[in-house]
């Protein structure tokens, strides 16, 4: 049997999930989703090799997660920190997630283009990644 206070401690325990700050919270995540989709397809659309527009369009999407979470989500708790402070902690937070993302998108994209495209195609797609890649990292 249950002790008598189980129904307050699981009250207790669920609800900051139904806080409005949550919902917020959520609600800044799922559109960062949408910002990541909408920066990646005009990206693409302006000639962007996928992987560059992905790792750029994750970049926007954490930009816009920030100033939404900085003056929507969290505008009413204490500022114990400078903006810059927060900003770099949530780049630095963001950047494993961000990783992870692109590392998955990566592979997706590999796997997809051999499968539309045959296995031999592969090696052009690679050869347009490093023709991307040294220009990235050509000194100025």
């Amino acid at each position: 049997m249950l002790p008598s206070d189980a129904p307050k401690s699981i009250s207790a325990a669920v609800q900051p999930f139904f806080s409005t700050q949550f919902l917020r919270f959520c609600l800044v995540g799922a559109s960062g989703v949408f910002v990541n989709l909408f920066a990646l397809a005009a990206l693409t659309g302006i000639g962007f090799l996928s992987s560059l527009a992905s790792a750029i369009s994750i970049e926007i999407s954490v930009l816009s997660n920030f100033v939404m979470n900085e003056y929507w989500t969290f505008r009413e708790g204490e500022r114990s920190t400078a903006l810059g402070t927060r900003f770099l902690r949530f780049q630095l937070v963001s950047l494993l997630g961000a990783g992870i993302q692109w590392c998955v998108f990566l592979v997706a994209n590999i796997i997809f283009y051999a499968l539309l495209n045959g296995s031999e195609a592969l090696s052009v797609y690679f050869a347009q990644t490093q023709g991307t890649l040294d220009m990235i990292l050509m000194p100025i």
